[in-house]
């Protein structure tokens, strides 16, 4: 008799509300490693209660064993957000008694973040402050605001895995969109954070109250935070992590001052989960730092067995292909992702398998977001040669709201998933480029990984760090405005659609015209600047990259990116800072 066995998935939500509810880059950080923190109690939840109740649990996805989540490498980077927030695992049971687990294990992941907000109030205010009313507002704010779904499904042969993981995925949708609404009475006023729950008083409110009346008794219940935790003022000691005309839910608290709880939980000493750095100290002298989202392309195809990896031996099993994605995959957010950030004085907010994000210093953005493509289809750091990956980079001044920032970086990723390549039409495998002026003035554009000039194939990055330098260093600005000046007439005012289409049906010629017109204006910036310009080189690579684009706009805005950035990194005559 086949003993039972069943498939089951657990997601824990929200993750872009709970993660972009960010004032500063502690809570961005905070708000994805949290996450990782619950999926990490919930897989050993289920490990616990398998060796409680006699049966087997494989983890599927992500690839972690009792082994691995207590190994050397969790010491050494303990405080990098890298277990997903959904995991699948292969229970020895039947569903019945993998959902009463699927049950038990919700219940301990709110218990978790129960506890963390509990104990920021406890390190937060005083005694003397109505705690347990704090307490109680807490309980109430993490029911309503975790959004865990779990589904099972029944797995009577191993080599039936694929069809069972489809069902599952199925169920696992129904019970997303059949969700369960309850009323939830806030009478409060508004976190300063999210935006979503009430910060936390330890005072009632009465129904009669004005607006002036509940903002003193908020405004008093924060004073009386601990001095450690205030803003500097007058040269007082502290780290000023809430700042004054901060009021925060308990949430957004337990986020705010999580590195003190994991601190205690990880038992590691005060030289993990320090100060983390703010964007002005990413920036640095240059006032500009970038963002960076990547996200494997068709990750779909890998789960499922239909994309292989050259060279190693695989059975048929479905569910040896997906172990084996799930493993690499593991292997790359964990061991490579943090290394090449670490390298370019980055800070990785999360490496979540395929989908990473991370801040990094101007200077070093171009470097690792190579490295990291270059890394991805690795056969020994990443998938393997057949994967690709899709990128949103935004470059922002050191002001600019965080929550802007992040909304362009994810929806630059967007945006590169939507690319297709001018030639081979294939979709996705590009990186969009964004650049946000303090002034407001923003520019995009999407571009290949790789693209083909007269000498062959190039790497879209490399080429981008050599115009960010020549345009930087070497060449005046009226390069890019003459021949805006030139072009813009023949295209009409901001159509981001069109390219240059001089001859009808005649590429040749068009790009003949491009090429002669740069080699004039490359020409021309080469006896204004004092440095040697490799004129037919720049113009190749700027009229293959022109055909690479999707309008001869974006090509433009290109130019200008590369101008501004040259000019913030090498300090040119380009008022690059908008």
């Amino acid at each position: 008799m086949t003993k039972k066995q069943s498939l089951l998935v657990f997601s824990i939500g929200p993750v872009q509300s709970f993660i972009a509810a960010a004032r500063k880059l502690e809570d961005l950080w905070s708000g994805s490693y949290v996450l990782s923190y619950l999926a990490e109690s919930g897989i050993k939840r289920l490990f616990h209660l398998g060796d409680e109740q006699g049966l087997s649990v494989e983890m599927v996805y992500p690839a972690e064993t009792r082994e691995t989540l207590q190994d050397k490498w969790h010491e050494d980077h303990v405080d990098i957000a890298s277990i997903p927030n959904r995991f699948v695992a292969i229970v020895g049971g039947n569903q019945i008694k993998t959902a009463e687990m699927a049950r038990n294990i919700a219940e301990t992941v709110k218990g978790e973040m129960k506890r963390l907000c509990v104990e920021a109030i406890a390190l937060v205010f005083p005694e003397g402050v109505n705690r347990e009313r704090m307490n109680q507002v807490a309980d109430e704010q993490v029911e309503k605001a975790l959004e865990l779904f779990w589904a099972t499904e029944e797995l009577s042969d191993l080599q039936q895995f694929e069809s069972a993981r489809a069902q599952l995925e199925k169920r696992l949708a129904a019970a997303k969109n059949n969700r369960q609404y309850s009323a939830f009475c806030q009478t409060g006023l508004i976190c300063t954070v999210c935006s979503q729950r009430d910060a936390l008083c330890d005072e009632e409110f009465a129904e009669n109250e004005t607006i002036g009346q509940m903002t003193a008794k908020l405004r008093t219940t924060w004073e009386k935070r601990n001095k450690s935790l205030k803003q500097y003022t007058r040269g007082e000691p502290g780290e000023g992590r809430i700042k004054a005309g901060e009021y925060l839910c308990a949430i957004c608290l337990g986020k705010r001052v999580s590195r003190e709880f994991f601190r205690k939980e990880k038992n590691v000493d005060g030289n993990t989960f320090n100060r983390f750095e703010s964007t002005i100290d990413l920036a640095g002298k240059k006032s500009y730092y970038a963002v960076m989202a990547m996200d494997g392309d068709n990750m779909g195809a890998w789960f499922s067995g239909e994309k292989k990896f050259p060279g190693v031996e695989q059975s048929d099993s479905q569910l040896d292909s997906y172990r084996e994605v799930s493993r690499r995959l593991g292997f790359f957010a964990k061991r490579v992702v943090p290394s090449a950030v670490k390298k370019y004085d980055g800070q990785l907010i999360y490496a979540g398998g395929d989908d990473i994000l991370a801040m990094v210093p101007l200077s070093g953005v171009f470097a690792l977001a190579q490295e990291l493509r270059q890394a991805f289809s690795d056969p020994e750091k990443g998938l393997g040669e057949q994967a690709t990956a899709s990128m949103g980079i935004v470059i922002a001044h050191q002001k600019s709201p965080l929550y802007n920032t992040l909304d362009w970086a994810r929806a630059m990723e967007g945006v590169a998933k939507q690319y297709v390549h001018t030639e081979s039409k294939k979709e996705k495998d590009a990186f969009s480029l964004a650049y946000l002026a303090r002034s407001g003035e923003i520019r995009y554009v999407t571009l290949p990984w790789v693209f083909v000039t007269e000498g062959g194939k190039r790497s879209m990055v490399s080429c981008v760090q050599e115009l960010v330098q020549e345009l930087g260093r070497n060449m005046s600005s009226t390069f890019i405005y003459s021949f805006g000046r030139a072009f813009m007439p023949l295209l009409g005012t901001n159509d981001y659609s069109r390219k240059l289409n001089i001859f009808e049906k005649d590429q040749e010629k068009n790009e003949g015209l491009l090429r002669m017109e740069l080699e004039r204006l490359l020409a021309r910036a080469e006896k204004q600047s004092d440095q040697k310009i490799d004129v037919s080189r720049m113009a190749d690579c700027l009229t293959s990259i022109h055909r690479a684009v999707a309008s001869t706009l974006q090509f433009i805005h290109f130019m200008e990116i590369t101008r501004n950035v040259g000019g913030i990194l090498y300090g040119s005559r380009v008022n690059a800072a908008g």
